[in-house]
């Protein structure tokens, strides 16, 4: 089970990430998502590779983290 709230430097961490305006999402980008989903969700950091192609598993994977740590806002 996860934390209820994401740590103040965290917080602040993934805030910037979400306030970026950027229109791509860099490996840098998917190694902090997994890193921090990691920490709160108590699993193993296993960084996907995305293939690119419309139903891409590791895509919906990196959109299943991104919206459960937006849930710890």
């Amino acid at each position: 089970m996860a934390q209820k709230t994401l740590e103040k430097e965290d917080r602040i961490s993934w805030l910037n990430f979400l306030n970026a305006k950027t229109s791509t999402v860099t490996y840098e980008d998917i190694e902090f998502i997994v890193l921090l989903h990691a920490k709160y969700y108590n699993h193993k950091p296993i960084v996907p590779k995305p293939c690119g192609c419309k139903n891409d598993p590791a895509r919906k994977q990196i959109n299943n983290y991104i919206d459960e740590l937006n849930d710890l806002l």
